[in-house]
């Protein structure tokens, strides 16, 4: 049977990159008390030849008017978080955050982004606070723009 002719070496390579694929997940998507990651990674502009790290949040649990929400997006290099913030309005339901651009992305690195709510502008009471990693997949100095 020809069909079933498989050399060792074509047998163990394909065993492998199954053996990779498995290991090698994606961070999922998390929930915490007051949000639901509904999307998160990258958002990269060749026009300008930046990259950005984004999160979108979905709204879980009622939150007052007034309330600040912080998204703090690591810096690849080791530096000062970059910091976004919102003060929450009536009737929202999703919450996008991005970062300014960075630079130094590494390849199958993840990467930490942190949402903090507090229960107003002087961030005095923390009242939520919900993580979201995400995975870079190249390496940002290889890039040729």
């Amino acid at each position: 049977m020809p069909y079933l002719k498989i050399k060792v070496g074509s047998l163990a390579a394909i065993c492998g990159i199954i053996a990779l694929t498995a290991f090698a997940q994606p961070p999922k998507p998390q929930t915490s008390e007051f949000f639901a990651t509904a999307g998160a990674g990258f958002v990269v502009s060749k026009s300008k030849k930046t990259i950005r790290f984004a999160i979108t949040l979905r709204k879980l649990k009622a939150i007052s008017p007034g309330s600040v929400i912080e998204a703090r997006f690591p810096d690849p290099r080791g530096g000062d978080p970059d910091i976004a913030t919102h003060v929450v309005a009536g009737g929202e339901h999703r919450f996008r955050f991005f970062s300014q651009p960075v630079r130094g992305l590494s390849a199958n690195r993840d990467y930490r982004i942190q949402v903090y709510l507090y229960s107003n502008s002087s961030k005095s009471d923390l009242t939520g606070k919900h993580t979201q990693r995400v995975q870079s997949l190249i390496n940002q100095d290889k890039i040729n723009w």
